[in-house]
């Protein structure tokens, strides 16, 4: 397993919420969107081997699956331009919603699917 590179100063860590486009999507994807999926988890594991993001995956959550990511970014624009880049498309981006999760330097965002 690759080393992650150490932080620096400035660095932000964003936990981010990814909403797939319907409750159902993981159970009756498309054949296209499984390879949009694809692309996603490949663009992800790049981003984890560079670095730039700490862990992500699923997450099998009993009210409908959606993805988490943590992210290491210089500032809001380096998280836009890491989460705009992401193959499944532009998300929106929404201000956190809990102050617990802005302790500590770490600012919580979620994206949903236009």
């Amino acid at each position: 397993m690759s080393q992650q590179p150490a932080a620096v100063a400035g660095d932000r860590f964003y936990v981010c919420r990814l909403i797939p486009p319907r409750p159902s999507f993981v159970q009756d994807m498309t054949a296209e969107e499984a390879g949009v999926m694809q692309a996603h988890v490949a663009y992800w594991t790049e981003l984890l081997r560079t670095g730039n993001v700490i862990v992500f995956g699923p997450v099998a959550d009993p009210k409908g699956s959606w993805g988490l990511g943590v992210i290491r970014a210089s500032d809001d624009d380096h998280l836009s331009q890491i989460t705009q880049a992401d193959p499944m498309g532009l998300m929106v981006w929404t201000p956190p919603t809990a102050s617990a999760c802005q302790s500590g330097g770490v600012r919580a965002h979620s994206r949903r699917r236009p």
